[in-house]
């Protein structure tokens, strides 16, 4: 009987789990995944209180600099607010790292997800003008969203699938691809033609993905990160070989249906002739370094970067390294690089290279590198989700 009450209790947290990941696959109704997640945490108290390390020192000290930041900064309302998202994003490291779910119904339920979201991706590069929505309120889930989205109305972009905006879509496939390849590959070992299919279902995601969101990240970073996650994984050179040609081959046919094309939008930028030119980002980051020579020690507070400057699409600079620079100052970012190094060190002196953590690296990897042309950590879903598997890369549970 504890057996049995054992196995429902822990299906039940399966699914619990499962269900926050997908409001923030989606980035709708994400308050359900906080929701969630607090009661993970608080369920989980013990077992995070026991493993508190020089990582949640860390993570304090960034706060603490961020507060004190806060104090000196123009909005300060505003400031103090988006220091307490670090404190959300704690919450949802600390619950991934302590956690337990099944590695192998996460991949599914992933590629079922992934799927899902391209299947209305379709949908809507086919009605482009239609908008579904579930539910009343604030309850409300929209299927397809509206086509006047900012980003669609400035960029020409169509606004795919039920994501809120191309950028949110096309960082899903981005960060989660290579957890799906490597699953598919891991597979090989029971049945072949299922590893094999899990593979090429993958990459056929990827290049609807690239057609329905003309992503030039998903283009550029998506084959490097597959080829460090390969390496890493020790598969040999064939397979390395194989997958990245079929990766590549996909990824030039998905640039050949996209309308615009993505290499007309990398072009574009670099002349400086859409919205999201070069030239814009460089006048951006430019003001971020003044500012931040003016400002060194502490910056000028988080998300007050728009009070000197244009709104260059967005209260923030686009790429995060810049953007910790301007806003926490030298202190704060030196903070969030020892998170990152004592995160990465701490898995490496386990030397658990399983197939799972491989992807989680690849995951962090793809965050990082997409970092340096956006500022995600800023967009609540996906950097609750990077925190999240950053707590999962040293869960010893997975």
């Amino acid at each position: 009987m504890n057996d049995i009450t054992k196995s429902r209790n822990s299906s039940l947290l399966n699914w619990l789990v499962l269900s926050s990941l997908f409001f923030l696959i989606i980035s709708q109704l994400t308050f359900i995944s906080i929701i969630i997640t607090l009661f993970f945490f608080f369920y989980y108290l013990k077992q995070i209180k026991s493993s508190l390390s020089e990582i949640d020192i860390a993570f304090l000290i960034f706060f603490a600099l961020s507060i004190i930041s806060s104090l000196f900064a123009r909005d300060k309302i505003l400031a103090l607010g988006s220091s307490l998202l670090f404190v959300i994003y704690y919450i949802f490291f600390s619950v991934g790292r302590t956690v337990e779910f099944d590695k192998n119904i996460f991949s599914k339920f992933l590629l079922a997800t992934m799927l899902l979201l391209v299947i209305f991706g379709i949908f809507f590069f086919i009605h482009p003008n239609e908008k579904i929505s579930i539910g009343f309120g604030d309850l409300k889930l929209i299927l397809i969203p509206p086509s006047n989205d900012f980003e669609v109305y400035n960029s020409g972009i169509r606004s795919p699938s039920i994501t809120p905006n191309p950028v949110i879509y096309s960082s899903v496939f981005l960060y989660f691809s290579m957890i799906l390849i490597l699953w598919g590959l891991s597979l090989r070992k029971q049945n072949k033609s299922k590893g094999y299919s899990v593979v090429g279902i993958t990459i056929l995601i990827d290049i609807i993905a690239l057609f329905t969101s003309n992503s030039r990240s998903l283009l550029l970073i998506l084959p490097l990160v597959l080829i460090l996650g390969l390496l890493l994984n020790r598969e040999n050179i064939t397979t390395i070989s194989i997958v990245v040609f079929l990766l590549i081959l996909g990824l030039i046919l998905g640039v050949y249906l996209s309308t615009p094309s993505v290499f007309s939008r990398i072009r574009t930028a670099i002349l400086g002739t859409d919205y999201t030119s070069f030239n814009v980002r460089a006048d951006s980051y430019r003001r971020s370094i003044e500012l931040f020579i003016k400002n060194p020690i502490l910056g000028v507070g988080l998300m007050n970067f728009h009070l000197y400057a244009p709104y260059y699409f967005g209260p923030y600079v686009h790429n995060i390294y810049l953007s910790l620079l301007v806003e926490t100052g030298i202190l704060g970012t030196l903070a969030f690089f020892s998170i990152i190094f004592l995160l990465l060190k701490k898995f490496f002196q386990k030397n658990n290279l399983s197939w799972f953590k491989v992807g989680i690296i690849s995951l962090i990897i793809s965050f990082l590198l997409h970092g340096f042309v956006d500022n995600t950590m800023y967009v609540f879903s996906l950097g609750s989700l990077f925190w999240f598997f950053s707590g999962v890369l040293i869960n010893e549970k997975i």
